[in-house]
């Protein structure tokens, strides 16, 4: 992209209201709040970090909608800061395995597995020492684990 079009795109970024796609991915409407949550990401891709909290808050807002906690959580994939890791293993920890849960936790192990290794690895380790781990979780997070530091197929 040419100087020119990089400070016009940069221009245009800035001035996106936070607010108004705040009140759009708070909608009802998931496929319409779905747009706001991939422009909110598409923005912390290019520089606008103050977008960060905003998709945190709606991911605490959201409750047990656990489609829209799916959501969000795969658009904060590409976060790696200590801060979210810890809030996501520790939702590893919080919320029950089940029927309607199981889509949501699986987003944050796959959100978890794309992360560099060594922004993950302490908080896996520490996630399988808590003896209240689901079965299936534990050896999700084992198999991740054992991806990270062997780059190979867990035995």
């Amino acid at each position: 992209m040419e100087g020119r079009d990089r400070k016009e795109v940069e221009r245009l970024v800035a001035r996106i209201r936070l607010d108004e796609l705040f009140q759009q991915a708070m909608s009802s409407n998931l496929e319409e709040a779905r747009g706001a949550f991939r422009t909110l990401e598409a923005l912390c891709a290019m520089g606008r970090v103050e977008a960060k909290p905003f998709l945190v808050g709606l991911l605490l807002l959201a409750g047990d909608d656990w489609r829209r906690r799916e959501e969000l959580v795969r658009v904060m994939g590409r976060f790696t800061e200590p801060g979210l890791i810890h809030f996501l293993c520790n939702e590893l920890r919080r919320v029950k395995n089940s029927n309607s849960t199981r889509r949501y936790l699986g987003a944050i192990l796959d959100v978890l597995e794309r992360m560099p290794a060594e922004a993950v690895e302490g908080e896996l380790e520490a996630l399988l020492e808590w003896e209240g781990l689901s079965r299936k979780i534990r050896a999700r997070v084992e198999r991740i684990l054992w991806e990270m530091k062997y780059g190979g197929p867990h035995p």
